[in-house]
C-alpha cells in the first residue's frame, strides 16, 4: 500500500522549472574523447579535480573518465567488483566497496594532493572513499595531454585502447590549484548534481568546465542537458523514497514471515497445552466418579455403620498418606530418570574419550611402522656402504700389488739400463693422470719422487722433459 501510494505521488508531483547545464556523453567505440594539452604548471605540487559521472553501462570493463599522461594520473568508473581503481605517478589504490554507487545514478568524483601531505584522498559524493601514499619529492608532470573519455588519445595514436573507453556521461570538470579540506569537499556535494561552486574557489580552477565544452572533440561526444531542480531531480527522489519504501516492505514482510512462524509454534504450544488439559479433566473426571463411588459406599456405610465414625476418620487419614507415598514414589521415579539420563551422557562421554584413544593408538602405530622402515632403509643403506668400501679396499691393495710387480718386471727385463723415470712407461702409468695415489705408492721406492708430474697426463713427451731436467738416471733398485 506504501509503495502504491509514493508511486501515485511521483505520478502528481507538478515539474518545476529550473536552470539548463550542459553535460558531456561520450560514446562507447574507442575514439570518442577530447584530448588537449592544458597548462599544468600550477598543478605540479597540489591539486584537487572533481566532475560528475553517469556510467550506463556494468560490463566489467575499465572505463576511464580521463586520463593525463596515461599512468601519470587516471581514475576508473566505480563499479562492483575490482573495477574501482585511480591511479597517481604509476602507483595504484581503490575506492572502498561500501562507496560503490548504483548503476545508472550520477555520483561527484574527487581527488586531492599536495607534496606536502605526499597522500593522495579518493572522495566519492563528498566522503572519503580511498588514499594513496606517494613518493617523497614527487611531483606532477607539467606538459603533458589531457584526455577526457579515454586512457590515451587513441585517434591520435592511432589504435584503440579496447576496454578503456569512458562511453559514459560526464559533468562539471574542474581542477583547481589547491589541496582541498574534506569539508571543501562535502560542500561541492552537499545539494546533489547541481550544486553551485563556491566563488572563493573560483580564483583556483586552473581546467574549467565551461571552457572545456568549446574544447574540439573526436568521434561520438554529444551535448546533454542537464536540469538542475527540475522534475528529474523530484524524480530521483521520489525513486529514492519509493527504494526505501520497498526496502521497508521487504523487512515488514521478512518480519511478518518470522510471526508467522512464531505464531505457528505458538500454536503448537497452545495445541498441546490443549491436549494436556483435556487429559487432566478427564483424569479429574475419572478421579471424581471414583470420588463419587466412595461417598456412596460411605454413605451407605455411615447408614449401616453410624458408629464406625473413628474407622472413616482413620481410613481418611490412611487415604491422605497413600496419596502422599504416592507422591514421594512419583519424585522417586523422576529423580531415577535424572540419574539414567546422566549415566547415558557419562557413558557417550567414554564412548568418545575410548574412540579418541583408539585413534591415537592407531596413529601412533603408523608412526612406529613408519620407523621401522626408515631404520630397515638406514641399515640396508650402511650395509652396501660398508660393502663398497671393503671393494675399494680390495681394488686399492691389488693397485699396489701390480704397481709393485710392475717395477719390479721392468727392473729385471732392463737391468743396468733402466732410469727411474723409465718405470712411467709401465701400465699403472702411462698415460695416466699422475696423482697423489700415485705418487704415494712410488715414495717407498724412489725415496721423494718429484712433485713436478702431479696433475699431468705421463706421455712419452712429458717422460723426456722431465729425464732432461733430472740428472739422476739411475735404475730403481728392487
Amino acid at each position: 500500500m506504501l509503495v502504491f501510494v509514493l508511486y501515485v505521488l511521483a505520478l502528481e508531483m507538478p515539474v518545476v522549472s529550473g536552470s539548463d547545464e550542459t553535460g558531456l556523453k561520450f560514446g562507447n567505440d574507442g575514439y570518442s574523447l577530447i584530448s588537449f594539452q592544458p597548462d599544468m604548471a600550477s598543478l605540479s605540487e597540489k591539486f584537487t579535480f572533481c566532475l560528475w559521472i553517469r556510467t550506463k553501462t556494468s560490463e566489467s570493463t575499465y572505463q576511464i573518465p580521463f586520463a593525463y599522461e596515461q599512468d601519470e594520473l587516471f581514475i576508473d568508473s566505480i563499479k562492483s567488483g575490482n573495477r574501482n581503481r585511480y591511479r597517481l605517478f604509476g602507483s595504484t589504490g581503490h575506492v572502498s566497496s561500501e562507496h560503490i554507487p548504483e548503476m545508472g545514478t550520477w555520483y561527484q568524483y574527487c581527488g586531492t594532493w599536495s607534496l606536502a601531505s605526499r597522500t593522495f584522498r579518493a572522495y566519492v559524493n563528498g566522503a572519503l572513499a580511498g588514499t594513496l601514499i606517494t613518493s617523497a619529492g614527487r611531483k606532477l608532470k607539467t606538459g603533458g595531454t589531457f584526455v577526457l573519455g579515454d586512457y590515451l588519445d587513441s585517434v591520435a595514436s592511432g589504435r584503440a585502447t579496447g576496454s578503456c573507453d569512458f562511453g559514459g556521461e560526464m559533468y562539471n570538470l574542474n581542477l583547481f590549484s589547491k589541496e582541498l579540506t574534506g569539508t571543501e569537499i562535502a560542500a561541492l556535494s552537499a545539494d546533489g548534481l547541481c550544486t553551485p561552486l563556491p566563488d572563493q574557489l573560483d580564483e583556483y580552477r586552473v581546467i574549467r568546465w565551461e571552457e572545456v565544452l568549446e574544447l574540439t572533440r573526436k568521434g561520438t561526444v554529444q551535448d546533454i542537458q542537464i536540469r538542475c531542480g527540475d522534475f528529474e531531480t523530484e524524480l530521483e527522489k521520489t525513486q529514492r523514497l519509493l527504494q526505501e519504501a520497498i526496502s521497508e516492505k521487504e523487512e515488514l514482510q521478512s518480519s511478518l514471515r518470522s510471526t508467522q512462524v512464531e505464531l505457528l509454534e505458538v500454536k503448537g504450544q497452545r495445541d498441546s497445552a490443549i491436549e494436556e488439559l483435556q487429559e487432566v479433566k478427564e483424569t479429574m473426571l475419572t478421579n471424581e466418579n471414583e470420588l463419587n463411588n466412595i461417598k456412596t459406599e460411605l454413605r451407605n456405610v455411615s447408614l449401616k455403620l453410624n458408629g464406625t465414625k473413628t474407622e472413616l476418620v482413620n481410613a481418611r487419614i490412611e487415604l491422605g498418606e497413600s496419596n502422599i507415598a504416592f507422591e514421594n514414589s512419583r519424585l522417586e521415579l523422576n529423580e531415577t530418570k535424572i540419574v539414567l539420563e546422566s549415566s547415558r551422557l557419562e557413558l557417550d562421554e567414554t564412548k568418545s574419550v575410548l574412540e579418541s584413544s583408539q585413534l591415537e593408538l592407531n596413529e601412533t602405530q603408523s608412526v612406529l611402522e613408519s620407523s621401522i622402515l626408515k631404520l630397515n632403509e638406514t641399515k640396508s643403506s650402511l650395509e652396501s656402504s660398508r660393502l663398497e668400501l671393503n671393494e675399494s679396499q680390495i681394488e686399492l691393495e691389488n693397485t699396489e700389488l701390480e704397481l709393485k710387480t710392475a717395477l719390479e718386471k721392468e727392473c729385471e727385463l732392463q737391468k743396468g739400463h733402466l732410469t727411474k723415470w723409465d718405470v712411467l712407461y709401465s701400465c699403472p702409468f702411462y698415460n695416466k693422470v699422475f696423482t697423489r695415489r700415485l705418487h704415494k705408492q712410488l715414495r717407498t721406492t724412489w725415496g721423494s719422487p718429484t712433485r713436478r708430474l702431479l696433475g699431468m697426463k705421463i706421455t712419452d713427451k712429458v717422460i723426456a722433459l722431465i729425464k732432461d731436467l733430472d740428472e739422476d738416471n739411475s735404475c730403481v733398485d728392487g
